[in-house]
């Protein structure tokens, strides 16, 4: 083989692979947005009994995760020591499913309570979605997903923006998405982490919308929701950013690719999923049973 079709290969591995993979997210973002579509507008005069709970300004240094059970912790070791390690002054908290639920039922309505209760327990995922903007509503601070990992100080980050809830991209090639007409340059906000003060009212209105949207589905005799795209919608990336972006980012603050370096996730695939999850775990992109019952 000579040097120039060596070239030629190497040129083009190196141009369309990129184009494989935007095109991918191109499409998954296309079919996030039509999902999103058969979500509806929260009436005005809804009330969830989120009130309540007033704005409070500063982030405060906590960290919370969930999982099914306490003994995953086992198997996410280096996560949580790397984590500790950059972030010495910080209380972590752990929430089993059990605890998930009597957290939302002694702090939240009945409506909320319910709303929750309603998803699928198989679908994990989606519980501790909505799980993680009701404690952060509720408490402030940071919430981590048990793959999550803090890889630097980020003191100076949440002390500069008191009053700010904090997203970041999981692009970090910005405009790498300029063409998908759905979701802002760099593609969906990762909400594997998020960062606010206590009460903050974007993450009031992303409860409301998926409380919201969880009644309509129960409601419904044909179900509209299933499997993992539907997931990412109902009470993941996709509705977390819908959200976000048609409130213009009112008191919001983006902060650049993954927390600007400072936020790293783990990569568990398919094939040592059941490994670190256990046996009795399915992935929710392999799940394709309704998300609400």
């Amino acid at each position: 083989m000579n040097i120039f079709l060596k070239v030629l290969i190497f040129v083009t591995i190196l141009v369309y692979i990129p184009i494989i993979i935007v095109f991918v997210r191109y499409r998954q973002d296309c079919k996030g947005a039509e999902n999103i579509l058969e979500t509806e507008e929260v009436p005005k005069s809804e009330k969830f009994g989120l009130e309540k709970i007033k704005f409070k300004r500063g982030i405060a240094k906590e960290i919370y995760r969930t999982h099914k059970t306490r003994e995953i912790i086992n198997n996410f070791k280096e996560e949580f020591d790397i984590t500790a390690k950059n972030c010495k002054d910080y209380k972590n908290h752990f929430f089993t499913n059990e605890e998930c639920e009597d957290l939302i039922r002694e702090n939240f309505s009945e409506r909320i309570y319910n709303a929750y209760m309603s998803i699928n327990p198989n679908y994990g995922a989606c519980r501790a979605d909505l799980f993680r903007y009701l404690i952060i509503y509720l408490r402030g601070g940071i919430y981590l997903d048990i793959k999550s990992v803090i890889t630097d100080n980020i003191d100076d980050i949440l002390e500069d923006n008191p009053d700010k809830m904090l997203v970041h991209h999981p692009v970090q090639i910005k405009y790498l998405n300029a063409f998908s007409s759905v979701f802002p340059p760099w593609g969906e906000y990762n909400q594997w982490s998020i960062v606010s003060p206590k009460g903050h009212p974007m993450l009031r209105k992303i409860i409301e919308k998926i409380v919201y949207n969880i009644e309509l589905e129960k409601s419904r005799k044909h179900k509209k929701f299933s499997g993992g795209l539907d997931v990412l919608t109902l009470t993941g990336p996709y509705m977390y950013t819908k959200v976000i972006t048609d409130n213009k980012l009112r008191g919001v603050k983006e902060v650049g690719f993954n927390f600007n370096g400072c936020f790293r996730k783990t990569k568990t695939l398919f094939a040592d999923y059941k490994t670190r999850y256990g046996e009795n775990n399915t992935h929710y992109y392999k799940l394709t049973t309704n998300i609400i019952s």
